[in-house]
């Protein structure tokens, strides 16, 4: 079998066990740039020497990581079907992550941020939109191609949540807070036209897409004055350090944020001194313990 209908047929096995689509198209991708100069060359080409060239690249650590999973997987997977006599990964150690920490935005700049939203697009006519999609991420850490998905249908405005249908890891419902129902209410009750069922819509009328929505969100930011670009991803990555120090626990934020593992929240846990300093102070035992006088 040629490397390149083995890559068809593990995708066509994923489809079978019901993998998302966005899974077996990062599989398909991944794989086919991987494996590019060896495509219409046996299964059996693929050794150590083969691999450890393919993943010979100028990338991110995480990018990396991401790369030799989703190889290593596609070899574990040829050699359980018999199509590799020896998998070439065997005895070869995973690539090393160090997680570096991340800025993140403080409440003061949170604040900012929102007064500069109000004159970023169109002023006066997406002042509201931009406000309540800032503090929809504020508030829920979604992505922001789960916020391109959200319809005007996807609020539950009596429970408080939102489905979200489009995140990696099928659908989920998030937990929204009184003030951003208000928010969100008042952007479609009084600013929001158009036809079309998507929640953020475009001063066209037309559904925001993911690469709109980070657009607006470094536009914002660096009209906002904070001295610093911010990334939509770095909202989540805000949101959920601010969760954990105002006391939430970290297997609610798991949920929230929609991840399979606890390995992957703690990417997204970023303490600063004072962040330490203060945890320090209202959980360590001594903070209960009467010194003798």
């Amino acid at each position: 079998m040629l490397i390149s209908e083995a890559i068809q047929e593990f995708a066509r096995e994923h489809k079978s066990r019901g993998s998302r689509p966005k899974t077996i198209t990062y599989y398909l991708d991944t794989l086919k740039r991987l494996l590019k100069p060896w495509l219409e060359e046996e299964v059996s080409r693929l050794t150590p020497l083969t691999v450890n060239r393919a993943l010979d690249r100028d990338v991110k650590p995480a990018t990396l990581a991401s790369q030799h999973a989703a190889l290593r997987c596609f070899c574990n997977w040829l050699e359980a079907v018999g199509e590799l006599q020896k998998n070439p990964f065997q005895g070869k150690a995973r690539p090393k992550v160090r997680i570096e920490p991340k800025r993140v935005l403080n409440p003061d700049e949170m604040a900012k941020m929102l007064e500069g939203a109000k004159g970023v697009d169109g002023a006066a006519r997406c002042k509201t939109r931009n406000v309540a999609l800032l503090v929809l991420m504020f508030d829920t850490g979604l992505r922001a191609g789960e916020v391109a998905s959200l319809k005007v249908s996807s609020v539950d405005w009596e429970m408080g949540v939102v489905k979200v249908e489009d995140g990696k890891v099928g659908v989920r419902f998030v937990t929204v807070g009184r003030k951003t129902l208000r928010i969100l209410k008042r952007y479609v009750t009084h600013e929001r036209k158009g036809s079309s069922q998507a929640l953020f819509l475009t001063i066209s009328r037309k559904p925001m897409s993911a690469r709109q929505i980070s657009q607006l969100i470094l536009r914002i930011s660096q009209r906002s004055g904070i001295g610093w670009d911010v990334r939509a991803h770095r909202l989540r990555h805000s949101y959920s350090c601010a969760y954990l120090r105002a006391g939430g626990e970290v297997f609610s934020l798991m949920r929230q944020l929609g991840h399979k593992r606890l390995e992957t929240t703690a990417k997204y846990i970023h303490w600063t001194p004072e962040g330490l300093q203060e945890a320090n102070e209202r959980f360590s035992p001594m903070s209960r313990i009467v010194l003798p006088g």
